[in-house]
């Protein structure tokens, strides 16, 4: 297999599966913590250097893993440093080489398949895609693999602090193999991925605290009251010192962010403490940034996290909300954003989910909130080429259980309203096309899929 960058998509692919081919018939009881840490062994590959932000949580860890970024890119300039800043985030919005960035910007293609192939020829010698020798430990699955890929580009790139964003959970995620991070902090909790971290709030809550480390700072955004007993236990445990932070310091300033919502004022509030111990040299207060600093918060990119992007009579109101929690806040800011709307005007949902979460309780939250002239329904499908998109391809999905899912979520939504056109549609192309170029104002809300609004902006920015 050439060792391109189309190639190392291709490769990365095959661990979609679980990669069940190449460990049929291994010891796979280990958890992603423990598989990573093998090969970290194995590869004798050092992590130690870097200082590491770790972030937990069930809404906002992206976001905020932006801002501390942004944060400290910031202080970087404004004080004539040139400290390598890392930070690991997912889902992707358009390539896989966003989840891997350094200084603010993604891998190159170049640099992105020189590492993959570095790491990946070590873990596989002269083996085929997917396949691992037997002495190896567990092949890791889709995100441990990215995980250890960014530790490793980390690494040999001497980059001087990274900020890591939980995959799932905390106590077994991959990127706890990290041992020592200068802070910790936990994002808004709530039930999503039950299947994997139980149903309780308590028992979600001790999974993200698994991240605490013994006398490292950690902070959290304020919690539910059954979350915030199980963060303090597990804190006096692992002998933390936690604090809860508010948005205080954002308002005080009038610090605007979008959407101007008490969720983002707290995540910006946390970036703000997480940022302040890197900058003022592994202490607990956030005051070492001041607010000049803290005014790039205004500025930060957040691609497909409420972002509007506006074509002629078009504005494309992209968002990544994928769970029962996130959709409601998302709902939120979407009702106070057309409420400073003047004019007429006309609404449209495009929606796309699929996966083990109940989609009749996001719709139903949707439905709560406004009435939207069309709905389209839509799968994780960028255009109608047959050429693969590696950067979207997910092998889990077929047709079939795309077909059910629209079906059903398109009954759902005539069920909850008498009102309103609904269509299912093959992809996020075809609801461009759809939407056309109207003489008249219309906004276009997308949500369910981080993967579909960022098909959406993909094809609204050209690939940009």
């Amino acid at each position: 297999m050439p060792r391109s960058y189309a190639s190392a998509l291709e490769a990365l692919n095959t661990l979609q599966r679980g990669a069940t081919v190449a460990t049929e018939g291994r010891n796979t009881a280990l958890n992603p913590r423990e598989k990573i840490s093998a090969w970290l062994k194995t590869l004798n590959l050092d992590i130690s250097k870097p200082h590491y932000i770790h972030i937990a949580g069930t809404k906002g860890k992206g976001t905020t893993c932006l801002y501390t970024e942004n944060l400290l890119q910031t202080y970087n300039h404004c004080d004539g440093r040139e400290s390598k800043i890392g930070c690991l985030t997912s889902p992707h919005v358009m390539t896989v080489r966003e989840r891997i960035r350094i200084n603010s910007y993604p891998l190159t293609e170049d640099s992105f398949a020189y590492h993959f192939w570095t790491l990946w020829c070590q873990m596989c010698p002269g083996a085929s895609a997917g396949q691992v020798e037997t002495s190896s430990p567990p092949m890791l699955g889709y995100p441990g693999f990215i995980t250890l890929l960014a530790f490793h580009v980390f690494s040999k790139e001497s980059v001087d602090v990274a900020i890591l964003e939980t995959g799932m959970g905390g106590e077994t995620d991959s990127t706890n193999a990290i041992t020592s991070p200068i802070a910790t902090g936990i994002t808004e909790l709530g039930l999503d991925h039950m299947n994997r971290l139980g149903n309780s709030i308590e028992s979600i809550a001790w999974h993200k605290a698994g991240i605490f480390k013994p006398s490292v700072p950690a902070f959290s955004v304020p919690q539910k009251e059954a979350a915030v007993t199980v963060l303090k236990r597990r804190a006096i445990e692992k002998g933390v010192e936690l604090q809860f932070i508010d948005d205080s310091f954002i308002v005080s300033n009038n610090i605007t962010l979008v959407p101007d919502e008490e969720f983002q004022r707290h995540n910006a509030s946390l970036a703000l403490a997480l940022a302040g111990v890197y900058i003022a040299g592994l202490t607990t207060t956030p005051s070492y940034v001041t607010r000049a600093t803290a005014r790039c918060l205004e500025q930060t990119e957040l691609p497909a996290k409420f972002e509007t992007i506006t074509q002629g009579n078009v504005s494309w109101v992209l968002s990544s909300a994928h769970n029962e929690m996130s959709i409601a806040a998302a709902c939120r800011a979407f009702m106070a954003l057309l409420a400073k709307k003047t004019g007429t005007y006309a609404t449209a949902l495009l929606f796309s989910h699929e996966s083990h979460r109940d989609s009749t309780k996001m719709l139903q939250c949707v439905s709560g909130n406004r009435q939207f002239q069309s709905c389209l329904f839509c799968p994780e499908v960028l255009d109608e080429s047959p050429q693969v998109r590696q950067d979207f391809h997910d092998f889990r999905k077929g047709s079939s259980e795309w077909t059910s899912a629209l079906q059903q979520q398109e009954s759902t939504w005539q069920s909850f309203r008498a009102t309103g056109v609904t269509q299912k549609i093959t992809s996020v192309q075809r609801a461009l096309e759809i939407v056309g170029h109207p003489n008249d104002e219309m906004v276009v809300f997308v949500l369910g899929s981080a993967y579909t609004s960022g098909m959406a902006r993909r094809l609204l920015t050209n690939g940009g």
